[in-house]
């Protein structure tokens, strides 16, 4: 096994991650970790058919992807691992799967009325989500970039959190 892509993308499996990031990177594997979506049979289900055509796909929990990891049982292959929030890539990461770098490509605004702000193109997020970023970039080393398709350049969490005036 081997991971070849951490993603958090609030979009989770979708047009992007199958059409492009899959095939772009040789990927055999796609896991989505959600604590809530795992428990959905027909989510479950629906993210299996939003994979292309011979690549697994398994949607499992923060607890589920942490046993896995520690004891080596995750899929074989080339594998993508999606988040759809920083809370639960956090979670997971605290549970034990230890990850070395973490794209960030696709965090939505919610309707209505909402303290978060745009901070890179298709992210938004609030000083909080921005300080937990920190804390699995400073605390656990955790290499944060924001990136939403391969030829767009790499920025770092340094860089969009002092441009969205997000400070320590």
């Amino acid at each position: 096994m081997s991971i070849i892509l951490n993603r958090l993308d609030s979009r989770l499996a979708h047009g992007t991650v199958c059409n492009t990031w899959v095939p772009g990177m040789g990927a055999t594997g796609i896991i989505v970790v959600d604590d809530v979506k795992c428990k959905d049979p027909f989510l479950v289900k629906l993210h299996e058919k939003a994979a292309p055509q011979g690549v697994s796909m398994a949607t499992i929990s923060t607890d589920e992807m942490a046993e896995r990891f520690q004891s080596n049982q995750l899929e074989n292959g080339r594998i993508i691992v999606l988040f759809g929030d920083i809370d639960t890539a956090l979670r997971a990461y605290e549970k034990g799967y230890t990850y070395p770098e973490l794209q960030i490509a696709n965090i939505t605004m919610p309707p209505g009325k909402s303290k978060k702000v745009i901070v890179a193109k298709g992210v938004a997020m609030d000083r909080e989500e921005g300080e937990r970023l920190r804390k699995l970039q400073d605390e656990h080393q955790v290499k944060i970039f924001f990136q939403c398709f391969p030829p767009d350049p790499r920025r770092t969490l340094n860089d969009v959190l002092a441009k969205a005036k997000f400070k320590k």
